[in-house]
């Protein structure tokens, strides 16, 4: 059920309406003196390539949420919650900490590669170059 609502949150607070989808059309098409956002197969186009990198980000966020459910922070957490709704207590924060180390069990890693992962779907559709990261050795201790 929270995969869903997580799921659902997600897609809410970064999904733009179609007027909003439109102006940034509008926008797009001017910088580069094109008249895009005047012609239906090109605002066709717009509106089906963003709805797929909507639904692109929310199954790569699903992905994320069941290999964390899966670590044994996960299944702590879901355990921990279980409990808490049982008795009709608080449930836990979930926060940045959480998804790393929950009841003093591993979560998933938090590198790059998951921040990759994450943002996937936008390298399908935009330009991209490598990131270039240091890892300072006292961050690491």
């Amino acid at each position: 059920m929270a995969r869903y609502f997580w799921r659902a949150f997600s897609t809410y607070s970064h999904y733009a309406s179609n007027n909003l989808c439109g102006h940034l059309l509008n926008s797009i098409s001017s910088s580069h003196g094109k008249n895009w956002h005047k012609e239906p197969v090109y605002r066709h186009i717009w509106h089906e390539e963003y709805n797929e990198l909507i639904n692109d980000y929310c199954l790569t966020l699903e992905r994320i949420t069941d290999r964390y459910l899966q670590s044994p922070a996960g299944k702590a957490l879901s355990a921990a919650c279980a409990k808490q709704r049982k008795n009709n207590k608080p449930l836990p924060l979930v926060d940045v900490d959480c998804l790393r180390k929950f009841e003093n069990k591993p979560g998933i890693p938090w590198g790059i590669g998951v921040v990759e992962e994450f943002f996937m779907p936008l390298k399908e559709i935009a330009e991209t170059s490598p990131l270039e990261h240091r890892v300072h050795i006292f961050v690491t201790l």
